[in-house]
């Protein structure tokens, strides 16, 4: 008679890596259109960090409708049984050196530019994410979303903000109709996290573009999030 061994559940599920890690796709918008100080490096990374593996794609929103973008990747890491510990770590360090290097690249403020293509890169980005497959796909971006060109300006309703909502289809038909990305697409299960603090001038037609974008997106099934610091934010921490 054949003697049988077992092994436990637990001790099988533990050799094997417990559970299939989560593949991340994630993008960082700067807005470089507009004064600011550079961010933190450090606390950026930070949030990025402890993706089991995927891309992060950083780029910005600046004074035409095509900006430059860089990438980073981290690369999948096999089970703990076949896992070995020093090139893991080789893995972690050259993820946190690739990533710096890049975001450095983008981490130079510009000055105040005189027009700001917020639409064009979000209609990029977001269409990209929406044909992903990845398990969490989000937006991080760093700027107020308001799209000042020539084809349409949120500044032209700083006397009257509140026309913003009551111009929301013409506005959405004049955004969709130069950059077509994003029209019928559905970005479900995609969040979207902005971090900016208004200006006591623009405060209240800001209030408005926040309003404005928050249906645009949710009625595209995002989940978008509007907070001050990325202390405030439960969307970018949550991930």
């Amino acid at each position: 008679m054949k003697t049988r061994y077992l092994i436990p559940m637990t001790t099988l599920l533990l050799l094997l890596g417990c559970s299939s890690p989560k593949q991340s796709e994630r993008v960082l918008i700067i807005d470089k259109t507009e004064k600011y100080m550079p961010l933190d490096a450090q606390s950026i990374f930070d949030l990025y960090k402890g993706i089991h593996y995927g891309r992060i794609t950083i780029t910005e929103t600046i004074d035409q409708s095509v900006s430059d973008s860089s990438i980073i990747y981290k690369q999948k890491s096999p089970s703990y049984l076949f896992r070995i510990e020093n090139k893991e770590r080789e893995k972690e360090v050259n993820f946190e050196r690739d990533f710096m290097r890049k975001f450095q690249l983008f981490n130079q403020p510009s000055g105040q530019l005189e027009e700001s293509y917020v639409y064009s890169v979000l209609a990029r980005e977001l269409k990209r994410l929406a044909s992903s497959t990845a398990d969490d796909r989000s937006v991080l971006i760093f700027g107020d979303l308001c799209e000042n060109t020539h084809n349409f300006r949120f500044y032209d309703y700083r006397e009257s903000p509140i026309r913003i909502l009551e111009d929301y289809d013409l506005i959405v038909e004049i955004l969709e109709r130069h950059y077509p990305n994003l029209k019928g697409v559905d970005l479900s299960g995609i969040t979207i996290s902005v971090v900016h603090h208004p200006d006591k001038e623009n405060d209240e037609l800001l209030r408005y573009v926040r309003e404005f974008w928050s249906r645009y997106f949710q009625s595209r099934h995002a989940e978008i999030e509007f907070v001050t610091s990325l202390e405030n934010s439960s969307l970018i921490r949550g991930l």
